[in-house]
């Protein structure tokens, strides 16, 4: 006989475990107090029990979370999910525990979206979270959730502003292209209030400066990820054609999401400089050293005054008002941290047929054929062609203006 209940005892045990404690899920502990409004006040547990009110206070989402005005939620023995709520005490602390159970194999995410009041409603305020959930036959994931704050409104987004306008040329082959680049942000609404409106779509316009009117469709509907929460930005790229040299055009965006289309932002009006001067330019530099030759690269800098010199790789290197040659030769060493990279530099005199430029770089500079005693003495000319002979390969980028 005591064999028997045993047996029994044991039985009973393993059904529990097996049908309650594995598989997929997540056990959501909310202190009583942890959910708030938009103004900071605690949501009354009650309100979010799931039996009374969940269908309008408090959402759970599967894998995805969808626009606040839609979505498929999860409810209690609906496709193979379960919701068990609980109040329990751990460690001297009240909970309300909701166990979610997911069908076997559709773990990974679960999204939480709670409501001030009615769900999916405009101008109400919500809050959302997002929480692991197990799979298999591991315990559902424990998370415990101490502040959580309804602070999204659901409206449509803030007033759009353009907030940068960035130009650029880049030079290949003797060829000129130019790229004009567009930064947005979107104001983030009223801390205090806690109003974040997501976007999901900026609508640019571009059109020409001579009096035409703004087209009835966007230039570009850049697709952004879905809830980019402001002050994120967006860039509009538009390349020639799109854009060309020497071109006048305006600007304005907006932005929108499921609630509708927010305000248009102020036009903004840009002009890009002409292809001949005045405008800003990158030009990107590749020196080669290969085996058994000298490494001699030419190039020119198609910039006017200083010059900025950026490089990546193998030492990140930025430095500002490069004027001489003296001054390239030692950005160029930084970068490639070493002090023995450069091993000559000049250029050809077509006039007298030689090389006019210094030897011995890499140690102490011997001036030739009339180059001034020392690089410094060596202003870089726009469009001038030089040489440098380097030990190693470098890459890195000049920029200024025309």
């Amino acid at each position: 006989m005591k064999k028997i209940l045993v047996s029994c005892i044991y039985i009973l045990a393993f059904v529990i475990l097996g049908g309650v404690a594995y598989g997929d899920g997540a056990n959501l502990y909310f202190t009583d107090t942890a959910a708030n409004d938009h103004l900071g006040a605690p949501i009354a547990a009650a309100n979010l029990h799931p039996y009374a009110s969940h269908a309008t206070r408090i959402e759970f989402f599967a894998n995805s979370l969808p626009a606040s005005n839609t979505g498929t939620r999860i409810l209690d023995g609906v496709g193979g999910y379960s919701i068990k709520y609980y109040y329990v005490n751990i460690g001297g602390t009240n909970y309300n525990k909701y166990q979610i159970n997911f069908p076997a194999g559709a773990g990974g995410t679960l999204y939480v979206r709670i409501w001030d009041t009615t769900a999916q409603t405009l101008n109400n305020y919500y809050a959302i979270g997002a929480y692991g959930v197990s799979a298999g036959t591991t315990l559902p994931t424990d998370n415990y959730i101490t502040s959580i704050t309804c602070d999204h409104l659901a409206n449509v987004p803030d007033t759009a502003v353009i907030t940068q306008f960035n130009e650029s040329f880049t030079y290949l082959a003797g060829q000129t292209t130019s790229e004009a680049s567009l930064v947005t942000s979107a104001r983030a609404g009223t801390a205090a209030t806690n109003s974040i409106k997501p976007f999901t779509n900026p609508n640019w316009y571009k059109w020409n400066n001579d009096g035409s009117a703004r087209p009835g469709t966007p230039t570009s509907q850049v697709v952004a990820p879905a809830y980019s929460y402001p002050p994120g930005t967006q860039t509009l790229t538009l390349q020639s054609p799109d854009v060309i040299t020497g071109g006048n055009y305006k600007f304005q965006v907006n932005y929108q999401n499921e609630w509708g289309v927010g305000t248009d932002s102020s036009v903004v009006t840009h002009a890009l400089a002409g292809g001949g001067g005045g405008g800003a330019v990158a030009a990107l530099y590749a020196f080669k050293k290969v085996t058994s030759s000298f490494g001699i690269n030419q190039f020119s800098v198609p910039m006017s005054g200083t010059v900025t010199f950026d490089a990546t790789s193998p030492v990140p290197t930025h430095t500002t008002g490069i004027s001489t040659l003296a001054d390239l030769v030692s950005a160029i060493k930084a970068a490639a941290g070493s002090t023995t990279i450069v091993k000559t530099v000049g250029w050809w005199d077509k006039n007298n047929q030689i090389m006019v430029g210094w030897t011995d770089v890499d140690t102490t500079p011997v001036a030739q054929n009339g180059a001034p005693s020392t690089l410094a003495g060596e202003t870089i000319q726009r469009d001038k062609v030089y040489q440098m002979s380097v030990s190693t390969d470098i890459s890195f980028t000049l920029s200024g203006n025309r």
